[in-house]
């Protein structure tokens, strides 16, 4: 009991005596507050018409939980609303006819075609036999075709070259035996032919040249009279003695040698009158390396000692 008082006491020394009044009143009120029981609160009849205003007449609210049994406030039966909609009576019956119709036309459409088939055979069988009465049967078939255009040709053991001055375009030229090179004018080298088998391509050169390249050269490099060349291989010859304007560096790629036989073999020796011509004037100060087969229109390369003991005529035959 001291503990409880002791607090009272001590706010009464000190003068404070209208705060302990208030804490003894507090004591005395609260537990009267708490024994006391609310009275229930009654909702009013139309709240839940309030709550509804302004829905359709078939809203439920939440609040209104539906006892087992109860009937359902919905207009209509249940049906499920992602469910596609079924057709009409009259559709359904449009939608048969239309069936039946088609059905209908594709049987008429195949007898058709079998009638037609059988008539065409008849008909066909009728015409065989009726003999020199009728004319005989012309079958059409579908148009030709145009012919292919035809290959370009090139004689065989012709060479496609890229020749020219280093400092201008190279042109590109088919080259056949015999043939000179740039012109006839000012001929720089002749293409002989190729060598037994076809690899090699053999070109005579006519004046002072010096050739410097992928190409051996024949008696040997310092003396280069006959050129040999593969198909990819690159020579550079510079000639500086004619005093004219033939005077330059001349660039000859051997790209192709045309070994595909395009021509009778009676062409295969046929060759330029100009080449020829300076083949017989270069015989006679040079000793005839090659000798040409018209039969199989390849070069053969000549011993020394069967080129010395070759006549001025077996000289020019073998050009």
């Amino acid at each position: 009991m001291n503990v409880i008082l002791e607090p009272f006491k001590a706010l009464w020394r000190r003068k404070l005596w209208p705060v302990a009044v208030a804490l003894v009143a507090a004591l005395v009120a609260v537990p009267m507050v708490l024994a006391k029981n609310p009275e229930p609160t009654v909702a009013p009849a139309n709240a839940g018409a309030a709550t509804a205003e302004g829905m359709p007449a078939t809203f439920v609210s939440a609040a209104e939980t539906p006892e087992a049994g109860a009937r359902r406030r919905v207009l209509g039966a249940a049906k499920d609303p992602f469910a596609p909609a079924g057709l009409s009576k009259k559709a359904k019956a449009a939608r048969r006819k239309a069936a039946h119709d088609a059905k209908k036309a594709a049987a008429e459409a195949k007898a058709a075609t079998k009638e037609s088939a059988k008539s065409s055979a008849s008909d066909s069988g009728s015409t065989a036999g009726s003999g020199s009465d009728a004319g005989p049967s012309t079958t059409t078939g579908p148009p030709a075709s145009a012919p292919p255009a035809p290959a370009p040709t090139v004689p065989k053991y012709s060479i496609k070259v890229n020749f020219g001055k280093v400092d201008e375009e190279l042109s590109t030229s088919t080259v056949e035996r015999l043939k000179v090179l740039p012109t006839e004018d000012a001929p720089l080298l002749i293409y002989r032919g190729v060598e037994d088998g076809g690899k090699v391509a053999v070109f005579e050169l006519t004046g002072n040249v010096v050739a410097m390249g992928d190409g051996k050269c024949e008696p040997n490099p310092e003396d280069c009279q006959i050129l040999k060349l593969k198909a990819g291989e690159t020579e550079f010859l510079t000639i500086s003695d004619t005093g004219t304007e033939a005077d330059a560096q001349y660039q000859l790629d051997l790209v192709k040698i045309n070994k595909k036989q395009t021509t009778e073999k009676s062409e295969l020796a046929k060759a330029g009158s100009t080449g020829m011509s300076l083949l017989k004037h270069l015989a006679g100060k040079r000793t005839p390396r090659y000798a040409f087969d018209s039969t199989t229109g390849t070069l053969h390369k000549l011993s020394k000692k069967k080129a010395s003991k070759l006549t001025k005529s077996a000289q020019r035959a073998s050009l």
